[in-house]
């Protein structure tokens, strides 16, 4: 596991690694913990190196790459590391949301709010490397549960919609929905079970999610469906 931080506030780095590293020992022994103190340096050791972050613990406001942008060109290059954004200012939260982040930490830094966001990282971290075996067109594969955007029914027929690819199955929804239930899924529509992680948006009846699909919310649940969701979000904003 590879855990970086990014803060050019050498006092921000310290602190983060002490709440992080008892964690991280107890946990994940084996654990790499790397701190940069620009979003240049990050950059250029991850374009060396080519090596996965884990996790990404990451200030907004830097001199020359911003915490942003940092993010925007990792998730371009494909990393889907888990993102917990530090900062002294709450104007940045919404275009933060735009990069599927796991949290948005205030300064000054509240050392159980750090323990926390930790916690919840992990856990992430582990549930991002669930898989799910299903049968599609008679094959048996496995599906990383962190790379299903939605699911489908369709004409009688479900499909798994992923960032790699859809893939029709031999299951109902509702079997699918019992088996993804640990995870931020929620059954939207008779026809849609949509992960909130892949969520960036909604208007009126439809969610928009990553990889331009969309996901019908169904008019009768609507309310609930979007307290879910931004329940979902508040978690966070810790």
């Amino acid at each position: 596991m590879n855990i970086v931080i990014c803060d050019d506030d050498a006092n921000i780095i310290a602190t983060l690694k002490s709440r992080i590293l008892p964690l991280l020992d107890t946990l994940y022994p084996n654990h790499h913990l790397l701190d940069f103190s620009s979003g240049n340096d990050l950059l250029v050791w991850y374009t060396q190196n080519q090596e996965d972050i884990d996790i990404l613990y990451i200030d907004i406001e830097m001199p020359g790459h911003t915490g942003l942008s940092v993010v925007k060109k990792l998730r371009q290059s494909g990393s889907s590391c888990i993102v917990i954004f530090v900062s002294s200012y709450e104007s940045y939260v919404f275009s933060a949301l735009d990069y599927s982040i796991l949290h948005y930490l205030l300064k000054p830094l509240d050392p159980e709010k750090i323990d926390a966001v930790t916690k919840r990282a992990l856990d992430t971290y582990k549930a991002d490397h669930q898989d799910i075996e299903v049968i599609s067109q008679g094959k048996h594969i496995l599906l990383s549960v962190s790379s299903i955007i939605y699911v489908e029914s369709k004409l009688r027929k479900v499909f798994i919609h992923t960032t790699a690819g859809s893939y029709p199955v031999n299951m109902k929804i509702g079997q699918l929905e019992e088996q993804l239930s640990p995870y931020s899924f929620v059954r939207t529509h008779k026809s849609y079970l949509v992960n909130l992680a892949m969520v960036i948006g909604y208007e009126g009846c439809t969610f928009l999610l990553s990889h331009g699909y969309h996901a019908e919310i169904g008019h009768a649940r609507r309310s609930d469906i979007i307290d879910s969701y931004n329940a979902y979000l508040r978690k966070k904003l810790i």
